[in-house]
């Protein structure tokens, strides 16, 4: 059995990622980030409490970073695919949809002010439309001063959260500790809204193979792309915790975004159920309750050989398994993409790419290695 996996629920150092990583049965782990806090809080116990809040806000910070800049780089990607007046008509109806769909992040106050937040910060920089080549030209500079904005806002949620623990005063820290979570979820979802916004606006204008290139080019340009695959050469079991708490940190799970999800081993695999997945799950249950949300209308490998299932978001996980296989010759991680979004999706990690089912290789239009 896998240490990532046993024992008692418990905050450990792993070599694999210099740093500590929830460990523990997937009983434990199952029980989502936000409900280990309360029940820290709720008990009196203070420190760990601090010590669950340390690790959380430093990967929410990276979280939020990491969305942030795909955002970002769509506007550039964009150009390059389009340019001129198309560009210029594309991101108008990007920022129409953007605007339009911002209503629905409410969950809280706090998740609606970090949406209007990140809103405001967009629209009112060079993201505006019809000002790429302004924001070619100082993409740098806005790199850093609307993340640094938006970054110091959550940092001053978090200190006002670590003053009411200091003051070891329950109700207090509770509900610092919920104005800080929803603040940080409304501008992860803001982000995520944004993406979905220009793809189908890219989507509903062009041909479907312009919207998928813009998905994969914007998203293998930014600059977490190639680091991130070095996590292909980590053991199964260490893949399947830093994909575990990578989802977790989408701010995953049920209605309350807490960051649960279920980890399921048997002999063969690992399976990471999200109910939902905190990026396009959570979009697609906002937005697609009654089917609303366009749907790729070709079946191929970016739709995993799907027609009209699949929304524009959810490719880039597709060309996840793609880059994969590219990379080490097996997709690292398998995509159970469920067309319901009132239903769970998941990801697993097989620990002998051998067992991987040929069907997930041809729906990518890959062969299996023999």
């Amino acid at each position: 059995m896998s240490k990532y996996f046993t024992g008692r629920e418990r905050l450990e150092h792993s070599p694999a990622f210099a740093r500590n990583i929830r460990m523990g049965s997937p009983v434990e782990l199952r029980v989502p980030d936000h409900q280990r806090v309360i029940d820290a809080i709720n008990s009196a116990n203070f420190q760990e409490a601090s010590t669950y809040l340390e690790l959380f806000h430093s990967q929410y910070q990276l979280m939020l970073s990491l969305v942030f800049e795909w955002v970002l780089q769509i506007p550039q990607s964009l150009s390059e695919l389009v340019g001129g007046n198309l560009e210029r008509e594309l991101t108008e109806k990007t920022f129409q949809r953007f605007k339009a769909c911002l209503p629905t992040i409410n969950y809280s106050p706090d998740a609606a002010a970090g949406a209007r937040q990140l809103a405001s910060l967009l629209i009112d920089a060079d993201l505006r439309p019809g000002l790429a080549d302004s924001y070619r030209e100082h993409a740098a500079k806005a790199d850093i001063t609307l993340l640094h904005n938006i970054l110091r806002q959550l940092e001053q949620a978090y200190a006002e959260l670590s003053a009411a623990l200091e003051q070891h005063s329950p109700e207090l820290a509770v509900q610092k500790f919920d104005a800080y979570r929803y603040f940080a979820i409304g501008v992860h979802d803001a982000c995520i809204q944004f993406t979905q916004s220009c793809f189908e606006s890219v989507q509903l204008d062009c041909e479907q193979e312009v919207c998928e290139k813009l998905i994969q080019q914007s998203f293998s340009s930014c600059s977490f792309f190639e680091p991130l695959w070095s996590v292909g050469q980590l053991p199964p079991d260490a893949l399947a915790a830093f994909l575990a708490e990578h989802l977790r940190l989408h701010f995953s799970g049920d209605k309350t975004r807490g960051g649960g999800i279920e980890i399921i081993e048997d002999e063969e695999k690992y399976r990471l159920v999200f109910d939902a997945y905190g990026s396009g799950g959570a979009l697609r249950r906002r937005l697609d309750k009654n089917g609303q949300l366009p749907k790729l209308a070709k079946a191929g490998p970016a739709t995993w050989n799907r027609a009209n299932e699949v929304p524009a978001y959810c490719p880039h996980c597709a060309f996840n398994e793609m880059t994969a296989i590219d990379k080490y010759g097996y997709p690292i991680l398998v995509t159970d993409f469920n067309p319901d979004p009132q239903k769970p999706c998941g990801w697993t990690v097989y620990k002998d790419p051998d067992a991987i089912p040929a069907t997930y290789y041809e729906r990518l239009g890959r062969t299996k290695p023999a």
